[in-house]
């Protein structure tokens, strides 16, 4: 792929990938093998931080999640991180760093479109930086996705990849398995309130699994509804019924039971995803279950602009009333199954 001179600094190369995916790949294509060898022995993984999480803590690949599926412009090269003045002019994210090793000298950048682990698949050209090989630091500089005075695309990268060789003893692994895309500060998702139609623009972290528990986040709409980070791919791992809704006759059977706690507002929330509805019960039936209770409805998933999945719940009238102070704001969460 043609490259060119860097934007924002002279001495780094500057390319456009084509993508219309939500994850950013850094990677030694020497390490494809092993990457590959890490997955979990399924016939149908996706190639995404749920299945390769082991390679990222290990530092064989970084994961950068996006805010939506634009064009990747990047630049990238030895050095130091932008310097304030470099960066002056934009609104620039937290700098994030991951080690990564690198032993044929070889940094492969890549968009799902070009993703070379999976070369059958890959469909467009991603792009490679040359390098001594070893063991590095790799410093990541992101544009924020609001920019003063801006309309429409971006005409800049938005992405700078910064190397730095390290010693054996100063590179450790990697805790961070995804770079979390602008608008979420982990662990504390105290989103900005405003228009709930900003709510689909904000990419989300997936969470995480434990055992029986998913610790993921909670957005409450002003309309007895509310949302739960809840992806089929987690749904699976925690062995829920109702991702095999597409070949179910009896719903009924599929009724997952679960509760949902929000620390924060004190919520303890009994649920339940297809099986009999909560909101169609009595108040008695409801009074045996619980205070706060709502129904899941998987048909209506949405996806936001930044492919965020997400499970809808409805309330019953039997539950507490959310203010107004606490909509249109996520909150940490965690579901339990029995």
């Amino acid at each position: 792929m043609k490259s060119t001179k860097g934007r924002f600094r002279k001495s780094l190369t500057r390319h456009q990938i084509y993508n219309d995916g939500l994850l950013v790949y850094l990677y030694d294509p020497a390490n494809s093998e092993v990457i590959l060898e890490s997955l979990p022995k399924d016939d149908d993984y996706p190639l995404d931080e749920q299945n390769l999480g082991n390679a990222v803590r290990a530092g064989l690949i970084v994961l950068i999640q996006l805010t939506q599926d634009d064009a990747l412009d990047i630049e990238v090269g030895h050095g130091r991180p932008l310097t304030k003045k470099e960066k002056a002019g934009f609104e620039w994210l937290p700098i994030e760093q991951a080690h990564l090793m690198l032993p044929s000298g070889v940094l492969r950048i890549d968009s799902a479109n070009s993703l070379a682990l999976i070369p059958e698949e890959a469909d467009e050209d991603g792009a490679e930086y040359m390098c001594k090989p070893g063991q590095y630091r790799v410093s990541i500089d992101r544009v924020g996705f609001n920019q003063p005075g801006e309309e429409g695309e971006f005409d800049h990268p938005t992405h700078v990849f910064t190397l730095k060789s390290v010693s054996q003893k100063e590179f450790s692994q990697n805790d961070t398995v995804l770079i979390a895309a602008e608008g979420w500060v982990a662990p504390d998702l105290d989103a900005e309130s405003g228009d709930a139609d900003t709510f689909f623009d904000r990419s989300a972290p997936c969470g995480r699994v434990d055992g029986k528990h998913f610790h993921g986040h909670v957005y409450f709409d002003e309309d007895k509804t509310f949302f739960l980070n809840l992806s089929r791919s987690v749904a699976k791992e925690l062995k829920l019924n109702h991702i095999n809704d597409d070949a179910a006759d009896d719903l009924e059977e599929l009724a997952d039971y679960l509760r949902i706690k929000v620390p924060a507002l004190g919520l303890d929330i009994h649920c339940s995803i297809y099986g009999r509805r909560y909101f169609d019960m009595s108040r008695k039936e409801l009074a045996e279950i619980g205070k706060n209770v709502a129904t899941g409805i998987p048909q209506h998933r949405f996806f936001g602009s930044e492919g965020l999945e997400l499970i809808r719940f409805s309330w019953d009238t039997n539950s507490r009333k959310i203010k107004a102070s606490e909509i249109e704001q996520w909150y940490d969460a965690i579901l339990e199954t029995s």
